[in-house]
């Protein structure tokens, strides 16, 4: 460019910058997107996501899927789940995400297909995952456009991001294992919510200014009127049902939009009210979780030491739970951040820590507090989309946390978290907008996006078969009691009982030194397996004493006996 020549501002969109060919993704041409601009990155997203699991079919349900959630009973059990869906309309649960498997059911043997064909069930789970892609793109944009109203968002920042959530490999785990639906459902509806609430939000401030203008504006334009803002936060409401009908994970939607009004509003507020404010919630919503377990039975204030996601105790207390839990979470910066195929699984082998010093749990607790602190920092000074990013990702993690269960560190529970991770980055990218040049950060985009897309394809074929599952969390664990039990059974079942006997037989000694609630469980399944494996090598005289023992632990289970 010539000295003393003024840059085209038709091509700047005020950011001081714009290389030329970008004007089709919202980046240049500063008109607004046409309709067919808008929906093709949704477009684009889907069929990626599908393309990402296209080789994630397999024949059976693996591990404790669907089938023994529902589908093992008669078709007419459809009609019976509608009725449940309805009953105790108000109770937090998982009725919906039962409902979709008995509506999948019946959409198979409307087709001709055996109702248990796992085909459509996965084609569903892999929609949900494509819808809330393109909900994360909608949220970014929606973000951006309240954060930046006179600053058209470009389309490829969104897009790109929504694109890392779609194909990262840590979400094989609740798309290709099927009963994990239930996670992907209630994320659906919390972002469907938080965008009603977002557009709700932007038309209550109207085109004025701040706050909820009067009648006109003062040049004279007609502000919007109510009804629509009230249908959007009736629908908000809605989609908070419909999250809690989905897992119980549902209920954090509230938190997530108070959490958004905090980040929106954190940076011109004095230092007292930010401190009011912030230690309000940190009291506030443990509290409110609190009542919450208490209103569905999980909590007596007067026993606090059996809060447990079930009825009956678990070995360990809340404390030892939190700081298990606490590593867990670092574990899933690990894996969001670095997802390498030798650290994903089925099923980790993680020991749990009853002190601050035990594996290092002091070390998770100091990460969280540091990240929490950056949080609360970066909403200080106006950095939204950072700030809203890890508290989304703390805010979706406490009920985990703080709530004891059998099985620690799963993979599954990253889905909903993942969300605040993409917002993040996205906030990072909003940082570096005037720093890097768009060419490099789609560059870099596209990149992740095809390694992260390579590792999906490659863990989904470990999802094709219970042999291929389980044979991958052995070698990853090969300590674990789970998967060598399980690997075990798959062997025995595939007609090849001498090589099941070493894996079942490890399990077996493993269950003899277990002293937590499941021990007897799994020393009855141990030796029924085992037992079943000699069985079938023609070493019936082995066999014998481990059934006799095996009905000893649980004399009414038939399993021993037959």
């Amino acid at each position: 460019m010539a000295a003393g020549t003024q840059p085209d501002k038709s091509l700047s969109c005020g950011t001081g910058f714009q290389p030329v060919g970008f004007q089709g993704f919202g980046m240049g041409s500063g008109q607004p997107p046409s309709m067919t601009t808008r929906a093709l990155p949704c477009l684009l997203l889907v069929a990626i996501t599908a393309a990402a699991y296209i080789n994630a079919d397999h024949e059976q349900f693996l591990f404790d899927s669907a089938q023994a959630d529902l589908l093992a009973k008669p078709a007419a059990a459809g009609l019976q789940t509608f009725r449940e869906f309805w009953r105790q309309p108000l109770k937090p649960g998982q009725h919906l995400a039962t409902l979709s498997f008995a509506l999948n059911d019946a959409v198979n043997r409307a087709l001709g297909m055996d109702g248990l064909d796992v085909t459509g069930f996965l084609a569903f789970n892999v929609l949900v995952h494509a819808v809330n892609a393109c909900l994360v793109y909608l949220l970014i944009r929606a973000l951006l456009r309240q954060l930046e109203p006179a600053r058209p968002p470009p389309v490829w920042m969104p897009a790109g991001l929504a694109l890392l959530f779609a194909v990262h490999p840590l979400a094989a785990s609740s798309v290709a294992y099927i009963i994990q639906r239930r996670g992907s459902m209630a994320t659906l509806f919390c972002l469907l919510g938080l965008l009603a609430w977002l557009r709700a939000r932007r038309l209550l401030a109207g085109s004025c200014g701040t706050g909820v203008p009067p009648v006109r504006c003062s040049d004279g334009r007609a502000r919007p009127g109510w009804f629509r803002p009230a249908v959007l936060i009736l629908a908000t409401l809605l989609c908070y049902w419909l999250a809690c009908r989905s897992k119980e994970t549902g209920l954090t939607l509230p938190i997530i939009v108070a959490l958004i009004e905090f980040c929106f509003r954190a940076a011109g507020w004095s230092r007292r009210r930010f401190a009011a404010w912030t230690f309000g919630g940190l009291v506030l919503y443990p509290a409110a979780m609190l009542v919450g377990l208490w209103a569905i039975g999980r909590f007596n204030p007067a026993d606090a030491t059996r809060l447990s996601a079930f009825r009956e105790p678990l070995n360990w207390g809340v404390g030892s739970h939190f700081l298990s839990m606490s590593r867990a979470v670092a574990h899933f910066w690990k894996l969001l951040l670095l997802p390498l195929p030798r650290w994903c699984s089925i099923d980790h082998d993680f020991a749990m820590s009853f002190t601050l010093l035990q594996h290092g749990a002091v070390f998770a607790l100091a990460l969280h507090v540091a990240l929490i602190g950056l949080a609360l920092l970066a909403a200080r000074r106006g950095l939204v989309l950072i700030a809203f990013g890890l508290l989304w990702f703390y805010a979706v993690q406490v009920p985990y946390m703080v709530l004891p269960q059998w099985e620690v560190f799963v993979e599954y529970k990253s889905y909903m978290p993942s969300v605040g991770f993409v917002l993040v980055l996205a906030g990072l990218l909003q940082v570096l907008r005037e720093r890097v040049s768009p060419r490099i950060q789609i560059g870099a985009l596209v990149v992740a996006a095809v390694l992260l897309l390579t590792t999906t394809i490659r863990r989904n074929a470990i999802y094709q078969s219970e042999h291929n599952l389980w044979a991958d969390a052995v070698a990853k664990a090969p300590n674990s009691f789970r998967p060598l039990l399980v690997f075990g059974t798959v062997l025995t079942k595939e007609g090849r009982p001498l090589e099941a006997i070493p894996y079942l037989t490890t399990a077996w000694k493993l269950a003899q030194t277990d002293t937590t609630a499941t021990a007897r469980w799994k020393q009855f399944y141990a030796l029924t397996n085992l037992a079943d494996a000699l069985l079938r090598t023609g070493r019936g005289r082995e066999a014998l004493p481990k059934f006799q023992a095996a009905a000893d632990l649980d004399p009414a289970n038939p399993s021993a006996w037959y």
